[in-house]
């Protein structure tokens, strides 16, 4: 994902169809978020693309903990 990406996502009314699932878990995993999986707050997640980029960058999976990873899942 580059800038201009994560830019353009953001300004959908909408997301494109599993963008959903994917912001819902970054929420999970990077906000630590346990009810509102919006997209009003996905997009509040993403409002500072270059902090948001550099977030996702450095997070390490190897790290995830196991309660994280099973609200993840599919």
């Amino acid at each position: 994902l580059d800038k201009n990406s994560l830019t353009e996502l953001k300004s959908f009314s909408k997301p494109p169809a599993g963008v959903d699932k994917v912001t819902t878990a970054l929420l999970i995993m990077i906000k630590g978020e346990k009810k509102d999986f919006s997209w009003e707050n996905a997009k509040k997640m993403m409002a500072k693309v270059d902090a948001f980029k550099e977030k996702l960058e450095k997070y390490r999976g190897e790290d995830i903990p196991e309660e994280v990873i099973s609200k993840v899942l599919p």
